[in-house]
């Protein structure tokens, strides 16, 4: 287990791959957050699939960034086949990111702020070019509309795609996204969230 208060200092991950490596040697570290192969199986299989099931008319495609791959291949395949498609990731909200003053602030566990971030901070997979917009969620919104989506839909989604969901039904609200088709990517369960208490 790693303590939040580690990801905050310089170099953090690198720090903690070089203590794991040399705790134990036959490690292996697969890092989906720069693993090439991880946007390139979405770029082959889950922009295809959203094409194929919206019959082409997808105007908007919505995820959060966890490790960058969803968006980035999903988007890139989607944008090649519709350049006017939008893309737009849900991401923390201020208050909702660890700082030092707050290093165990009530995050939406495995997804980055990717604005107003230095990029050497982001994962290596995460191709900014594709994405078109980002908005910003609260913990609490995502933790809310993931509860909303168990009770009102029966899929036990988790926090990132709550914050996803809460994205398309803002921009939904929009009168210049009427008739439009929205597509939002669940990357998470919420099985990790169950001991939550509403």
């Amino acid at each position: 287990m790693v303590d939040n208060k580690e990801f905050l200092r310089e170099n953090a991950i690198e720090a903690i791959l070089e203590r794991i490596q040399r705790e134990n040697p036959d490690a292996y570290f697969t890092d989906q957050r720069a693993n090439p192969t991880n946007p390139d199986a979405h770029y082959v299989t889950t922009g295809p699939e959203i094409w194929q099931d919206s019959g082409g008319e997808v105007d908007i495609l919505i995820s959060a960034v966890g490790t960058g791959g969803s968006v980035s291949g999903t988007g890139r395949y989607l944008k090649e086949r519709n350049p006017r498609l939008r893309v737009v990731i849900s991401e923390p909200a201020d208050e909702s990111l660890p700082s030092p003053e707050r290093p165990y602030a009530p995050g939406i566990e495995g997804v980055h702020k990717v604005t107003n971030v230095d990029p050497s901070h982001l994962p290596a997979n995460f191709h900014a070019g594709v994405v078109d917009e980002a908005l910003a969620v609260t913990t609490e919104t995502a933790l809310g509309t993931a509860r909303a989506i168990a009770r009102e839909e029966g899929i036990l989604a988790g926090m990132s795609s709550g914050a996803s969901l809460n994205v398309a039904l803002t921009l939904a609200a929009q009168p210049g996204n009427a008739g439009k088709t929205i597509v939002v990517i669940f990357p998470d369960s919420g099985e990790r969230y169950l001991s939550y208490v509403d």
